[in-house]
């Protein structure tokens, strides 16, 4: 196969839409498609979507991409870009959303906020994951049996997108919550925020930041000092 057959496909997950671009090796979009998804309010402050029909949504959008494509059959190498702490969680045995995904707007969680000012930052989805948790008895129960893999919108789209319920996998990348040392969740952290290290994804990437896009919290690590000589 010549450079000429390799396109990228890049699928951008927004807040009120889903957009599936096909572009050839001189980064021209060669086919697209986009598809704009319900926005639900529950209560004033409150923002959520449901991620069903998010997952329809980007099934919809890489199809008509395809189809609008020139050049049919070639090969598609698919990237994201996701609404970065849009928060939810799901079954990890049957594969539906334990609850609507909370929209990174949402202010539902301001309660949280306050009681742990000190440790948070960003855009807080920690906090949301932890509202999850007290306020949603089926998040509890799922939590409980080992059933309720957290992840972004991101997370949630690669899992259902490489097997889902079938060993999809359950991964997020290096702008998740990752102590610097240990290149792994802080352990710490977690436990003064009562968050469970197993319902977390596994983190893939190298990591360039201290900060915690998925649960908005700063993981501060004190540099080594160079040895005196």
């Amino acid at each position: 196969m010549s450079k000429e057959d390799v396109f990228i496909g890049s699928l951008n997950e927004g807040t009120i839409s889903t957009t599936f671009i096909i572009y050839d090796r001189h980064a021209r979009p060669v086919g697209s498609h986009q598809v704009e998804f319900t926005q639900f309010y529950p209560e004033a402050g409150w923002v959520e979507h449901d991620p069903m029909e998010i997952l329809e949504s980007v099934k919809v959008c890489m199809a008509k991409a395809l189809d609008k494509a020139t050049a049919n059959g070639h090969n598609v190498d698919s990237g994201f870009k996701g609404i970065g702490s849009t928060t939810l969680l799901w079954s990890k045995s049957i594969g539906s959303p334990l609850y609507n995904a909370i929209v990174w707007m949402d202010a539902r969680t301001s309660s949280v906020c306050w009681k742990l000012e000190k440790e948070l930052s960003g855009h807080f989805s920690a906090m949301k994951l932890i509202w999850l948790m007290e306020n949603v008895d089926t998040v509890k129960q799922a939590i409980k049996s080992g059933d309720a893999p957290f992840g972004t919108i991101d997370t949630r789209l690669i899992w259902n997108l490489t097997g889902g319920v079938k060993g999809g996998l359950h991964v997020t990348d290096l702008s998740k919550l990752m102590h610097l040392e240990t290149l792994d969740w802080d352990q710490p952290s977690l436990k003064s925020l009562g968050i469970p290290a197993e319902i977390l994804p596994k983190i893939a990437g190298i990591p360039i930041s201290g900060y915690a896009a998925v649960l908005g919290i700063v993981v501060k690590s004190t540099p080594s000092r160079s040895p005196r000589r």
